[in-house]
């Protein structure tokens, strides 16, 4: 049976995957908000706004050099390992002991 390479990869938009470039949009969306309301509160130049669209690039960069190495979904696997799984595994949470039979 033939089976397409193109229906077994993950969806990309401009060389990056679906969930990194949403990830990506999302973060320039929030750089952009804070730059704005820095410039709210501070009297600031416009210069600012250049920093979101170097971080946006740089990552874009980064995340273009991991597709090619296919690493899959580096962004989101570094935000898993770094900010949501726990550094220390407790075993005290678990329950191991035999359950006791009802007579």
């Amino acid at each position: 049976m033939k089976v397409y390479k193109s229906l077994e990869r993950d969806p990309r938009i401009l060389g990056v995957s679906l969930s990194d470039a949403r990830l990506l949009i999302g973060l320039f969306g929030i750089l952009i908000g804070i730059v704005a309301v820095v410039q709210l509160l501070f009297n600031t130049s416009g210069v600012w706004y250049l920093g979101p669209f170097l971080i946006l690039i740089g990552l874009y960069v980064v995340l273009r050099y991991g597709a090619r190495q296919n690493q899959p979904n580096y962004l989101i696997s570094w935000i898993s390992f770094h900010l949501l799984q726990p550094k220390i595994i407790d075993g005290y949470e678990m329950d191991i002991r035999p359950k006791k039979e009802k007579s």
